[in-house]
């Protein structure tokens, strides 16, 4: 399981290399691309670059100074994938049915009201 931050630039990736093939990427580029919230800097972009290769969701041809030759795998596009699904699935309303709650509610209001009268009709015969 990724982090929030590693997920964030695994995304990138995937989408700077739209193709699948490999794109050479300076650090500073993904540095900017990262939103500001996550601080992420150089160091840490090299260090979740190093951990997306060791879990094989992408592919390092060469690493210059500050610039990667990068591809994403087909098991990393499957985990952005997958993880889109898992969010759509999150962010969909949930379906309830008011309509069916109020029905409930109004046959038992109902079903009450018809048992106070009738005790008080057959408390009132005998």
């Amino acid at each position: 399981m990724l982090d929030e931050r590693t997920v964030c630039l695994l995304k990138i990736i995937n989408e700077k290399c739209a193709e699948g093939s490999y794109k050479v990427l300076a650090i500073d580029e993904l540095v900017k691309e990262f939103p500001s919230y996550y601080k992420a800097d150089s160091d840490l972009i090299k260090l979740m670059i190093t951990a997306l290769t060791s879990v094989n969701f992408i592919s390092v041809k060469f690493d210059k100074d500050d610039e990667f030759c990068i591809s994403p795998t087909p098991k990393g596009r499957e985990y952005i994938e997958s993880a889109k699904k898992q969010q759509e699935k999150i962010d969909e309303p949930k379906n309830r049915d008011y309509l069916g709650y109020f029905f409930i509610f109004l046959c038992v209001f109902l079903g009450t009201f018809l048992a106070f009268f009738l005790i008080k009709l057959i408390g009132g015969i005998c």
